[in-house]
């Protein structure tokens, strides 16, 4: 990737909101106390990226392999793959700002 690519990634990912959801289920009966989404900001740093292409295969499980899950991921793997986008990669670091966080309403 060239460097003009790669200060462009470093400035567009250098903030990341991120949303949180906090909840604490009521004791002793149904629902929740505390039920809230919450904003949670970061900084990221790119260091390095790569750009590729590739191919999305499902590996479907029988009922004994994932009791759970079988029915979802053999649905998924049944659906149409109608397009593909390039794949980037990035090497870095992500810094949690806790104190900038915030509860949205």
């Amino acid at each position: 990737m060239d460097w003009k690519t790669l200060a462009q990634m470093q400035t567009s990912a250098a903030t990341i909101n991120a949303l949180g959801w906090r909840y604490i289920p009521r004791v002793g009966g149904p629902g929740a106390d505390l039920s809230q989404p919450i904003l949670y900001p970061q900084d990221a740093e790119v260091h390095s990226a790569w750009t590729g292409s590739g191919t999305v295969k499902w590996t479907q499980l029988s009922w004994e392999q994932n009791p759970g899950q079988w029915h979802i991921i053999k649905a998924l793997a049944e659906l149409p793959m109608l397009e593909t986008t390039p794949t980037i990669m990035s090497k870095g670091i992500v810094i949690l700002k806790p104190n900038k966080g915030r509860v949205l309403k």
